[in-house]
């Protein structure tokens, strides 16, 4: 069963994300954080929005997702 967050406290995660991972190597583990953040702010709407990340002119994988890596 999954326990859905409220609004603020899916916030107050993403912000805990950016403090915590927001001074790393960039290349990399910043992608991370920013996949990171992306995932508590959409909850299950995930998944849509990358896809819709990736779609453009060209079809469904118009443009690459990076998970980055984890520090």
């Amino acid at each position: 069963m999954k326990i859905e967050k409220t609004d603020a406290e899916r916030i107050d995660a993403a912000i805990d994300l950016i403090e915590e991972y927001s001074t790393i190597d960039l290349a990399r583990h910043g992608t991370w954080a920013l996949d990171q953040v992306l995932r508590v702010l959409a909850g299950d709407r995930y998944g849509q929005i990358v896809a819709d990340i990736r779609g453009g002119w060209e079809g469904p994988d118009t443009y690459l997702w990076d998970e980055g890596t984890a520090p």
